[in-house]
């Protein structure tokens, strides 16, 4: 089975603002994660992984900023959800079998609404694939 493992997007397009990191091309993945699923296809993979941090949401989005609150993050949580179907779409428009992780950096309860959470067993070129997600805790463990 061949797998292509795509991680760290950090993608922003609908997202306002930037990453706190300028390395990141977070305004960017619009045009380079096609070119990733199209090299992915050419290389005739199984399965797409796309392993955490689709995007980049805010941390204090995500609720990890201790004390920190936000008066209104409804567009914030609809902007990110925007992201996510554009993500769901280049990917089902790819014709390639992918599955998605949540990262560190992404809004869980907008990327649940928009990908499948329950599609977590399914068989690949005759592998059985179970996703799982493992939830990082202080300290980035």
């Amino acid at each position: 089975m061949r797998i292509a493992q795509i991680t760290d997007l950090h993608m922003r397009h609908h997202l306002p603002g930037r990453s706190a990191e300028n390395i990141r091309r977070s305004r960017l993945m619009v045009d380079l994660f096609p070119r990733a699923l199209q090299a992915a296809r050419e290389m005739e993979v199984d399965l797409v992984a796309v392993t955490g941090d689709l995007l980049d949401a805010p941390d204090w989005l995500t609720e990890r900023l201790v004390g920190f609150e936000y008066d209104d993050t409804e567009p914030w949580h609809a902007a990110a959800r925007e992201d996510y179907a554009l993500l769901k779409q280049l990917l089902d428009d790819s014709g390639l079998r992918y599955t998605v992780l949540p990262g560190n950096h992404d809004d869980e309860s907008q990327m649940w609404d928009v990908f499948d959470a329950s599609d977590n067993i399914f068989d690949v070129a005759g592998h059985r694939v179970v996703r799982f997600c493992d939830r990082e805790a202080e300290g980035h463990m």
